[in-house]
């Protein structure tokens, strides 16, 4: 498997308890014993950072892989500081990030030179703070990976697909037996992918909806047998158009990668809900759930059921009183970081 001696694990403070869930299941696997470097998480009394890293010396050399889901702006100064402190003043041989969820995944389109891009940016960030290879989940778009690739950074992408289709297919055995009809449900072309990879796990169609696309300030009803079968042949997966008639008395899931607000989610359930969908399930890889979204998501909400992945906490405050089912996703990334990290130490014995 791997050397466990080649390797050091450091976490930071962002989702502590996903990491530890990630490490464990890589013992469990691979036979080893890692633990987390400990660090000293503290600050100066004007608010600058005193984060230490303890036993320093043994990192020199070493594999470190470095743990940290990056949302907000110091968790992002966080990771950098140790990726930093890591590399260039520790001397590691090579840092392998896992950020579950990445901060600055929206802001990634080049197109847009009114906005500047973050995304690119952080990547360049991430290279210049000492980051060789970067394993991330149900990224926002394929522009991260490009822009890590730019500017020199190994990256990888896990789905969130298998937690989600485990936690579904009790619901789906059930529906079968009721003999009623069970579709993933696309809202537009950027979620297809992931549709995609949920479905082909549970043996069921993605249904797909290509309505309201804005030009010029105006809606362009875009919908069309010719244009599903187009994007079909793109993803090299047979769609199904969301016709009101397929919607009508069926189980329909969303699969989103994010939860912001809750707004447009919740547009989208009332209108399957309008089509009389019999019952409407929303999942989400991460729960971002920014300031108001209780009002506007949970209440009076479409959905039956509703999944969310652990790649941000959700304290006690964004608890729903059981409304909403948590989904682990450490198998997931544990898996590929294994697979990353083997990969590394034999190109570390190949030179």
């Amino acid at each position: 498997m791997i050397t466990q001696s080649k390797f050091a694990i450091v976490g930071g403070t962002g989702n502590h308890d996903l990491d530890k869930h990630v490490i464990a299941w890589i013992n469990d696997t691979a036979g080893t014993n890692f633990k987390f470097f400990n660090i000293n998480f503290d600050d100066f009394p004007d608010g600058e950072s005193d984060r230490r890293i303890e036993n320093y010396g043994e990192l020199k050399n070493k594999i470190v892989v470095l743990l940290e889901s990056t949302y907000s702006d110091h968790l992002w100064n966080q990771f950098l500081e140790l990726s930093w402190a890591i590399k260039y003043q520790y001397e590691a041989k090579t840092i392998i990030a896992v950020q579950p969820f990445m901060h600055y995944r929206r802001q990634d389109q080049g197109n847009k030179k009114n906005e500047i891009n973050r995304n690119r940016r952080a990547c360049y960030e991430m290279k210049k703070n000492g980051i060789d290879k970067l394993l991330l989940l149900d990224i926002h778009s394929k522009a991260t990976l490009e822009n890590c690739k730019e500017a020199g950074i190994e990256a990888f992408n896990v789905s969130g697909a298998g937690p989600f289709a485990d936690r579904l297919k009790p619901i789906l055995h059930i529906t079968k037996k009721q003999g009623q009809k069970f579709y993933i449900f696309s809202p537009d072309e950027g979620s297809v992918i992931r549709a995609i990879n949920v479905a082909k796990i549970l043996g069921v169609e993605v249904i797909l909806s290509l309505k309201n696309r804005k030009h010029e300030g105006e809606t362009v009803i875009i919908n069309s047998k010719e244009k599903v079968k187009t994007i079909s042949k793109k993803y090299d997966c047979q769609l199904l158009l969301a016709t009101d008639e397929l919607i009508k008395d069926s189980t329909v899931v969303i699969i989103e990668d994010e939860l912001s607000t809750g707004g447009t989610a919740k547009l989208t359930g009332s209108d399957l809900k309008k089509k009389k969908a019999r019952d409407i399930i929303f999942c989400a890889t991460h729960p971002v759930c920014v300031s108001g979204w209780k009002r506007k998501f949970i209440d009076e909400t479409p959905f039956s059921r509703i999944f969310f992945g652990n790649t941000i906490p959700r304290p006690y405050e964004k608890r729903t009183g059981g409304k909403i089912t948590d989904v682990f996703m450490s198998a997931v990334i544990a898996s590929e970081l294994l697979n990353i990290m083997f990969d590394t130490e034999q190109e570390a014995k190949s030179k």
